[in-house]
């Protein structure tokens, strides 16, 4: 989903919050934290990795680190070009899911995402304990939709998720953010898109 259905990027929250003096240690400690992977793992609760965060920073980035934890959707930004397409694959009669390393707080804010409303399932990490790229997290995919490995098409903007895909039997392509170049691929993996 990130960089691939909405923009990621920190430092457009870290702008709203944090001095820039303070974004690479802001960034270290909320952003690249332990606590970000846990919540998305969903080895932890909202509450712990907030506190857990804020005990390793000074007092006055406390506030700034809960609301970056509790807001940071506030300041979606969607991948505009994206929507048409997988309207285009829905239309065209593709299934398509969701697999997304993401906290339990992507309910507060999914459906701020137009194109999730076209999308046939679900899959977010910290609801099944794994994360991507761990074998595990495909399996489980795979089988709680039914779906057969070599029929499956997986976009990511991560080469090592990509990569763990392949090694279940899917295919894939890394999405750098060019929406043209993606159907580009998809068309020469022979998959029906008529924009």
């Amino acid at each position: 989903m990130g960089n691939v259905l909405i923009k990621y990027r920190p430092e457009i929250y870290m702008q709203k919050y944090v001095e820039t003096s303070e974004h690479t240690t802001f960034y270290d400690e909320v952003f690249q934290s332990l606590e970000w992977i846990q919540l998305d793992k969903g080895s932890i609760s909202l509450e712990q990795a907030i506190d857990s965060v804020c005990d390793r920073l000074p007092l006055h980035l406390h506030e700034p680190a809960k609301n970056v934890f509790t807001k940071w959707y506030e300041k979606l930004e969607l991948v505009e070009e994206m929507l048409p397409l997988i309207k285009n694959l829905k239309e065209n009669g593709y299934n398509i899911y969701l697999l997304s390393n993401v906290a339990k707080t992507f309910h507060n804010y999914k459906d701020n995402i137009p194109a999730i409303k076209y999308f046939d399932g679900l899959f977010i990490s910290s609801e099944y304990g794994y994360l991507k790229p761990e074998k595990e997290i495909y399996i489980a995919f795979l089988n709680k939709f039914n779906l057969v490995p070599n029929e499956c098409f997986f976009i990511d903007d991560m080469p090592i998720n990509i990569e763990s895909a392949i090694n279940v039997g899917m295919k894939g392509c890394i999405f750098r953010g060019n929406v043209k170049k993606l159907i580009e691929t998809l068309k020469n993996n022979k998959i029906n898109v008529s924009i």
